[in-house]
C-alpha cells in the first residue's frame, strides 16, 4: 500500500510539473528551465564575485588590524602615563 501510494504521488507530482509548462507571462518573460544555458551577458562569472568576496575580506580584516594596533598603542601610552603618576 505505501509503494502505490509513493507511486501516485510520484506520478500526481510529474503530472503537475508538466501541465505547468513555462509559458510566457503578460509581460513575456519565461523562467528559465533547469539545464538550460543563458547568455554570456545574462551571468556573472563566478571567479569574478569569488575574487571580489576574497578582497572584501582581506579589506576588513586589514582594516580591523590597524584599529587594533592604534588603539593597543593608545593603550600602552596611557599605562605608560599611569605607570609614571604612581609614587614609588
Amino acid at each position: 500500500m505505501t509503494t502505490l501510494r509513493a507511486f501516485l504521488c510520484t506520478f500526481t507530482f510529474f503530472a503537475i510539473m508538466s501541465l505547468a509548462h513555462a509559458a510566457p507571462d503578460s509581460e513575456g518573460f519565461v523562467p528559465v528551465q533547469p539545464g538550460e544555458v543563458l547568455a554570456a551577458s545574462e551571468s556573472i562569472p563566478a571567479r569574478n564575485l569569488v575574487a571580489a568576496a576574497y578582497g572584501f575580506i582581506f579589506a576588513a580584516l586589514a582594516v580591523w588590524t590597524l584599529t587594533v594596533q592604534v588603539r593597543s598603542r593608545r593603550l600602552e601610552a596611557e599605562l605608560e602615563s599611569l605607570r609614571a603618576k604612581l609614587p614609588r
